[in-house]
Formats: structure tokens, C-alpha cells, sequence
């Protein structure tokens, strides 16, 4: 089942706030608790870098980038995504920050617009260290570009506008 299906969702605040209620569903979601659970185990405890990380490449191996249907946006739970194993950026925001919330990260998003006119693409930031009151720095998480590695994002210059949000 999809969280939400919408005919093109124009406003950045409307995108946040369906986001944020795919999140919200995920972290009562026990399968999700054990996911991120499995998928961070490999790492020392309170490696802050390798449990991200190892969200990262645990989404990028085993989720499809999958463009929405024209005229449609398409809002999908943590479960959903993994179920279909292939999501957009909203998807990849939502599976992302579900999973990392789940081992302790506070959590937001980047939305960034190419052109400076249309808000065009959404990437989950966690926050780093976990363990403090507040981040001292937000780590870039974007699955949904070949080549990018966890912390890195698209150069300034390809992004005309941006506006980030916490969700945690």
C-alpha cells in the first residue's frame, strides 16, 4: 500500500509534511526496527560514520531509483519501499531517515532545485555525532545519484536553490 498518491505535489512544505508522515509510520514499524538493526551490525558500536554509511549502501544495493508516473507523485512507507524494492528520491528520503532514526540519528532533508524554480530533488542528511544534543554537522545521504558516496552530494553550482528540514 502507498502512503499517498498525489497529482503533482507542487509545494515543498506539502512534500515535507508527506515525508515526514512516511517517517512517523516507519518508526512504529518493528520489520524496520530489525532492518536497520541487521543492516548496521557489521559496525563498531558508535561509529556514527560506518552506521550511516552502512544505511547508504544497504539502500543503494538493494532499492531500484524508479522515476514516478507522469503527472504523479507517489509517497511510500520505509515497509513499501523495501517490499518493492525500487522508490524515487521521496522513498529513498523516507527508507533512509526510518532506518537511521532507528539506531539513534537525528534526521532531516536537502530539497534542491536545478533551476531555482522548481523544486526538483530530496536527499536525507543525518546528523553527526548521535550521541549529543545537537549535530555538529549534517551528513548528505543521497543514494539516487551514480558516483555519489555517503557524505558527498551534487556541487553547489548544479543546485541553484536549497532548503534543508529536520525531521528529528
Amino acid at each position: 500500500m502507498h502512503l499517498a498518491l498525489h497529482p503533482n505535489v507542487v509545494s515543498v512544505e506539502q512534500k515535507i509534511r508527506l515525508i515526514r508522515k512516511g517517517i512517523d509510520i516507519g518508526l512504529k514499524d518493528p520489520q524496520m526496527i530489525l532492518l536497520a538493526r541487521r543492516v548496521t551490525e557489521p559496525c563498531k558500536s558508535r561509529d556514527d560514520v560506518c552506521d550511516a554509511s552502512a544505511i547508504f549502501w544497504w539502500a543503494r544495493a538493494n532499492v531500484k531509483y524508479q522515476y514516478d508516473p507522469k503527472d504523479l507523485d507517489v509517497f511510500d512507507t520505509a515497509r513499501r519501499v523495501v517490499e518493492a524494492r525500487s522508490t524515487d528520491c521521496d522513498g529513498f528520503t523516507v527508507l533512509i531517515c526510518t532506518l537511521a532514526q532507528h539506531v539513534g540519528f537525528p534526521v532531516g532533508a536537502r530539497v534542491t532545485s536545478q533551476d531555482g524554480k522548481v523544486w526538483n530533488h530530496i536527499y536525507p542528511l543525518v546528523g553527526l555525532p548521535r550521541d549529543g544534543a545537537q549535530p555538529r554537522e549534517w551528513m548528505p545521504l543521497d543514494p539516487t545519484v551514480p558516483g555519489l558516496m555517503p557524505g558527498q552530494e551534487i556541487p553547489p553550482g548544479m543546485r541553484k536553490k536549497q532548503q534543508d528540514f529536520r525531521f528529528a
